[in-house]
């Protein structure tokens, strides 16, 4: 599903720690996303974005963009994509989103009906104020979840909670100090609004983290207990490099469990984080690996989360999900996709097992040549489009073998290039 407003949380930790992203997202937006699970990677999802061409924006309630108009997941069973969820957005005049509803597909008779339902208020200075989850349950919606968040007079978040019914299942609390970075969070998850669990975050006269400390106790009457701690520390261009794992122990105090590797590359771009644990006490081995590849617009293409296999020497293997990501560009201020000032090309499903659509629109008629290609550069086939301005046709990749590949679309006026997973 596009987003659970308690997972939210919990995601935002390595978001925000671990992956500082500056994406020039003014000019270059997502139109497809596929997921590939397990061990080995199989299909196992596949978005689609489509735009009205006004709107491309990173989501405030969310780690998640918005994307303007409507998204279509696809999900496979047995290597055989079928549309599955559905999903519209409105927006105000300011561009905030104010509700999505998603419809999923019943297999059996083949027809949409209501799945959930989210609306959205924002205070009178824009900020984010409630948001309402809502669950399709005979014939209306019921409400499932509430967020709420407050704010103080210099509009910084104080305070979030989450009701479910009449509970409070979720309660998070924040405090700034002079450079209005937040200095210390609390969690509660006992239902009865009393904080058993926080983290406590200290910042450097830069704003980034120094350390984050979680603790815990198991009622509002028992002493808080030290159970983690995080130091970070930073290269000389600013980026995170290392954060160092301690672990208490009641006897003597905080020891080193793991600690975390970054590597950015010259945009700022996190390209890896590798786990690793303490084995002796000079020796800290491999655990898991995420990995992240991005463009020249500093948007990513691919995310994938691996483990460290000991057999065979030692080597990276996927250990869960692998994205891969897929955008088109379009001008400012009004939104409308271009490509290269020249043409717009979309090419979907994504991935493509049997059939591969395309649309293509020039500025102007022109004729041109459609070529295909492998990751090694090698041609497979090549046809010529017609002599026109819009173009909608279909493709055959039932004979590519699984992989991805790149599809040309040559012009008189200009080209442009699309890739493309083929599965089976």
């Amino acid at each position: 599903m596009k987003r659970t407003l308690t997972s939210i949380l919990f995601s935002l930790f390595f978001i925000f720690i671990a992956s500082e992203v500056h994406a020039q997202q003014q000019r270059e937006r997502m139109i497809a996303m596929t997921r590939y699970y397990g061990n080995p990677l199989t299909p196992y999802d596949s978005t689609t974005y489509t735009y009205s061409g006004t709107r491309s924006m990173d989501s405030i309630w969310g780690i998640e963009q918005e994307f303007d108009s409507a998204y279509t997941w696809r999900y496979t069973d047995t290597n055989n994509y079928s549309p599955y969820h559905i999903q519209y957005s409105t927006y105000d005049s300011s561009n905030r989103v104010l509700s999505d509803t998603t419809w999923t597909l019943d297999t059996a008779t083949g027809i949409y009906s209501y799945y959930e339902y989210w609306t959205y208020t924002y205070t009178t200075g824009g900020l984010p104020s409630t948001a309402f989850t809502y669950t399709w349950s005979n014939s209306s919606w019921a409400t499932f979840q509430q967020l709420f968040k407050l704010y103080d007079t210099a509009g910084n978040q104080i305070e979030e909670y989450i009701l479910q019914g009449a509970d409070t299942a979720q309660v998070s609390y924040l405090s700034y100090n002079g450079h209005t970075y937040a200095t210390g969070t609390g969690y509660g998850f006992n239902f009865s609004n009393v904080s058993i669990n926080r983290n406590r975050e200290v910042f450097d006269s830069l704003g980034r983290f120094e350390s984050i400390e979680s603790d815990y106790r198991h009622n509002a009457n028992s002493p808080w207990i030290p159970l983690s701690l995080y130091t970070y520390s930073y290269d000389s261009v600013g980026d995170l490099s290392q954060a160092m794992i301690y672990t208490w122990d009641t006897a003597t105090g905080w020891y080193v469990t793991g600690r975390e590797l970054f590597i950015f590359d010259g945009n700022h771009n996190q390209l890896q984080c590798i786990i690793q644990t303490l084995d002796t006490p000079a020796t800290f081995v491999n655990t898991n690996h995420y990995l992240a590849a991005f463009d020249s617009y500093n948007m990513r293409t691919l995310y994938e989360y691996d483990k460290w296999d000991t057999t065979g020497g030692g080597q990276w293997v996927t250990n869960g999900n692998t994205y891969h990501f897929y955008y088109e560009l379009y001008d400012l201020p009004n939104g409308i996709a271009t490509i290269a000032s020249q043409a717009d090309l979309r090419i979907y499903p994504v991935p493509a097992a049997d059939m591969l659509s395309l649309d293509v629109k020039w500025q102007e008629a022109q004729s041109a040549t459609a070529t295909i290609y492998d990751a090694a550069g090698r041609k497979y086939t090549e046809w010529a489009l017609p002599n026109t301005s819009s173009y909608h046709g279909y493709v055959p990749v039932s004979a590519l073998p699984a992989g991805i590949f790149t599809l040309q679309i040559k012009g008189n006026c200009g080209s442009i290039t699309r890739s493309f997973d083929v599965m089976r």
